[in-house]
């Protein structure tokens, strides 16, 4: 997966790792699972039937369920924003999954060089090519006070930044999660090693 160096939180999901550890039907099994399912068809109304083939079988929606996912936090100029990524294993699925979510307000599915995106509200984006995606949303960073000589904190204040990013610069930025090269954290050996472990 690919997460820019300067990322200021990440977490990386080895669904292959989980898999091998507890099934999906294992998963269904459970009493918080099946908890779910009824407060999904009740918040419905009705049998909803993509929550319910989404439940049955995640895979169904597009997504590549035994390829490994990544949620990362990133600063930039005053604000910040999340990107959660994975893999798809059918860009067609995906994107008939997308307009199946959206079809009480519909959503259009939109263009941009070699990229598909949807703006699902004002705050975030969906970005999409033939074998990944990407989730991009703002996100309120937090700053940290000022430092004591010998590294004490002078001050706990912490403040929230207050840029938000418009739709276009989501875009990028989600653009910019799909195809980073050079300066990322897969050529940071520290970072490899630690998913590989």
């Amino acid at each position: 997966m690919l997460v820019p160096k300067d990322a200021a939180f990440v977490l990386h999901i080895n669904t292959e790792s989980l898999t091998s550890k507890l099934s999906w039907s294992e998963i269904q099994q459970t009493s918080w699972f099946k908890g779910l399912q009824k407060g999904l068809q009740k918040e419905a109304e009705s049998n909803d039937s993509l929550a319910n083939k989404l439940l049955a079988d995640p895979s169904s929606s597009g997504v590549d369920t035994k390829k490994d996912f990544v949620l990362f936090s990133r600063k930039h100029n005053g604000g910040g924003y999340m990107v959660f990524e994975g893999f798809l294993n059918s860009q067609a699925t995906y994107e008939q999954t997308l307009a199946e979510m959206t079809k009480k307000k519909p959503k259009e599915i939109k263009k941009s060089g070699e990229f598909s995106y949807m703006v699902p509200d004002s705050k975030s984006v969906v970005v999409w090519n033939k074998s990944r995606f990407a989730m991009v949303s703002n996100a309120k960073m937090l700053g940290m006070g000022g430092s004591m000589p010998g590294g004490l904190m002078r001050n706990r204040n912490l403040s929230n930044e207050n840029v938000e990013f418009e739709t276009d610069s989501l875009l990028i930025f989600g653009q910019q999660a799909l195809t980073l090269e050079g300066d990322n954290l897969e050529n940071d050996s520290r970072y490899a090693d630690l998913v590989k472990d």
